[in-house]
């Protein structure tokens, strides 16, 4: 093994030179020069210094990613991702998706999702004088992928962003969650100084990281998890070991007298204090003066202009804290616009948000502040009672009944019910998700961030 105390370093370019697609023969005379110097050092693969093939370029590096199948085209198949950093490296993942529609494409973006996660882990430990060997800073981490599906798509981001993420014949933006998460990660990770790029590459120059993807497929659990789950499709995102008995008076509305705030008024004592705070906790039963590390809030709304005609625009806005860089608004992509749905959407991306902030905290607790133990709550804090109520109460019992109601007809908004999947994953990993009720003039700054997502333009709430 190469180790980068044995060979000296070329400097840095910023991350603004280069750009997402990452093509060898723009920065190295040949592709075989690049491919055939690649510096692996441990915990982390380095790439070569284009004035030197024998010096590693400092901060560069290179992560593999890749999906496997297993009984492709049956009703028991499976997806998985491996992700490789380097021969010996603890960053190596090889997961199932634990998607039960099993797709390729998901597990390329699942697998994109869980490198940028670790990307960003690394980067805070860094920053704060942890030791991972043969990395001192990072600068540029290159994705390398089989899949023409992801290089693509990944260059359409921006575009989409810009236009309200539909594709070219106006339809949502097959996987939206997903690319929306990753285009967030992108930029949080360019505003630490860490530029992301995409390399396409063959078989050949990925099977470190098909081989983790095919591990994970083979183990004897897989057997076990279709026995238990094989007709459901019970969460989107990385199956997890979290096993969690819920209470039996769990109830998926959140009622702050029950819960033991009486006598105060909890929307005043939920502390935002701004300056760098991210989250919003519950507050701390046993005093006052602190709160609950383990149980957040987030605020989520919907906005809808002109309803019922053509020309209508919706869109939606997910509040977590004053100044927090996880606050989130977006037009509602698609042709189909209605108050609903875009309360839907904002449900959507406040799960899929907090699923990942989980997930990153409890592999590496530094990198969210104000996550340095478990998530073990997050209550939706929504003015809708179309959120609160009707989809609190009853979303279980249409997801047994294939979402129609008692005279048949489809639920309205059916197909936006994967938040049921959403719900399930956080459960999984030991979040469970409550609906909090508040007056409109409780949930202004989520009402806000939607109103001027689209265009300020305000509309009578249905519900």
């Amino acid at each position: 093994m190469h180790h980068p105390d044995s060979h000296t370093h070329c400097g840095e370019n910023p991350p603004n030179y280069y750009g997402r697609k990452f093509v060898p023969e723009a920065e190295y005379s040949k592709e075989s020069d690049f491919k055939d110097n690649l510096h692996d050092c441990g915990d982390c693969t380095f790439i070569p210094c284009p004035n030197n093939l024998k010096e590693y370029h400092t901060g560069h590096i290179t992560v593999a990613i890749e999906r496997a199948y297993r009984d492709n085209d049956s009703t028991k198949a499976l997806t998985a991702y491996g992700i490789y950093f380097a021969r010996e490296s603890p960053f190596n993942e090889g997961m199932l998706t634990g998607d039960f529609i099993a797709s390729g494409d998901r597990a390329d973006l699942v697998a994109c999702i869980e490198t940028l996660d670790t990307v960003t882990g690394l980067t805070y430990r860094l920053k704060k004088g942890h030791i991972i060997e043969g990395l001192t800073k990072l600068h540029r981490v290159i994705i390398k992928h089989t899949s023409d599906y992801l290089i693509i798509t990944i260059k359409r981001i921006e575009k989409w962003n810009t236009k309200g993420w539909p594709t070219s014949i106006s339809d949502p933006v097959p996987n939206l969650e997903f690319f929306q998460a990753i285009d967030q990660k992108i930029k949080a990770l360019d505003d630490l100084g860490v530029h992301v790029a995409f390399w396409h590459v063959s078989w050949a120059q990925n099977k470190d990281a098909y081989n983790l993807s095919r591990e994970a497929l083979q183990v004897p659990e897989v057997d076990e998890l279709f026995k238990q789950q094989s007709q459901t499709m019970d969460h989107i995102l990385p199956q997890s070991t979290t096993n969690r008995d819920w209470p039996q008076d769990y109830h998926r509305k959140f009622v702050p007298e029950d819960e033991g705030y009486k006598g105060t008024d909890l929307n005043k004592e939920l502390k935002d204090r701004g300056k760098g705070q991210n989250l919003i906790h519950l507050p701390d039963l046993s005093s006052s003066f602190t709160h609950n590390n383990q149980a957040i809030v987030v605020a989520v709304d919907g906005a809808c202009s002109g309803s019922g005609l053509d020309s209508a625009k919706s869109a939606f806005g997910v509040y977590f804290a004053r100044k927090s860089k996880y606050n989130y608004a977006q037009k509602v992509p698609g042709t189909v616009h209605t108050i609903e749905r875009a309360l839907l959407h904002a449900f959507i991306a406040a799960i899929v948000s907090v699923s990942s902030l989980a997930s990153l905290s409890n592999r590496w607790p530094e990198a969210v502040k104000g996550l340095e133990c478990a998530l073990q709550r997050l209550v939706i804090k929504t003015d809708s009672s179309y959120l609160a109520s009707t989809i609190a109460d009853r979303i279980d019992k249409w997801k047994t009944d294939g979402y129609k109601q008692l005279k048949g007809q489809s639920v309205e908004n059916a197909d936006m019910f994967k938040i049921f999947c959403e719900i399930r994953d956080l459960e999984k990993r030991g979040v469970y998700v409550s609906f909090w009720p508040v007056p409109q003039e409780n949930n202004q700054e989520a009402d806000g961030l939607a109103h001027d997502a689209v265009d300020g333009k305000r509309t009578p709430r249905k519900s």
